[in-house]
């Protein structure tokens, strides 16, 4: 790692080819937050497989809202994704201020067998569509069917790619069309051991460059 001095400020610079991999890992995690927790329900297909599972994924995105697509990534080959390989189905259940202490239970390394909704004390509750439950507490459920799987990286870590077949929403906290963020409070994740509540919220209209000439708006740089 070594500094060097931009136009603006200082920046230390480093290369990850030669930064050992945790350093980069927490970095990674640091610089792009806070980001979703993708709290995966699933279950296998038979035997002591079949036992419900539910664990977060802190890489996690929506790919698509038309048709609606989102992703989240495994690092490494968990029971989650063998169950969806095993099943091709999952349930995206969001984390909820209220529900954070359980999700990180839910993170144990508890064994084969065992399910973690009963060591969170979770309930597994029936999805519409998909075999996999999703948890009863969370006030949002995403039923998705699998789309793709990609491999990437030396860990190797595993991108899983679902189509939302069906959302199921807390009737009370479904306001204007929307999830009431400001009620759910939804749980961010940062690096190592670090979280985030949402609190705090405000509204940005995106601004149209037409309306913002008419409004004399001109570039903040100067000879732009």
């Amino acid at each position: 790692m070594s500094t060097v001095t931009d136009p603006v400020a200082p920046r230390a610079v480093i290369d990850p080819a030669t930064t050992p991999r945790g350093a980069i890992d927490h970095l990674l995690n640091s610089s792009v937050a806070p980001r979703p927790i993708a709290w995966v329900s699933t279950c296998g297909a038979t035997g002591v497989a079949n036992v419900a599972n539910v664990a977060p994924h802190s890489y996690c995105m929506i790919v698509s809202s038309d048709p609606p697509i989102i992703a989240f990534s495994s690092s490494g080959a968990k029971d989650t994704l063998a169950n969806i390989r095993a099943t091709g189905e999952f349930v995206y259940n969001q984390v909820s201020d209220a529900l954070a202490a359980a999700m990180n239970l839910s993170s144990a390394d508890v064994p084969l067998g065992t399910s973690e909704f009963d060591w969170a004390g979770l309930t597994p509750t029936p999805s519409a569509v998909v075999g996999a439950p999703r948890v009863g507490e969370s006030p949002a459920a995403l039923e998705c069917r699998l789309r793709d799987i990609q491999e990437f990286g030396h860990g190797p870590s595993y991108l899983i790619i679902g189509d939302v077949a069906h959302i199921a929403v807390a009737p009370d906290l479904f306001v204007d069309g929307i999830l009431d963020n400001t009620r759910t409070r939804p749980v961010g994740r940062l690096a190592r051991t670090q979280y985030t509540h949402s609190r705090t919220f405000f509204d940005l209209e995106r601004p149209i460059y037409r309306a913002l000439l008419g409004a004399g708006v001109r570039s903040k740089r100067h000879g732009r």
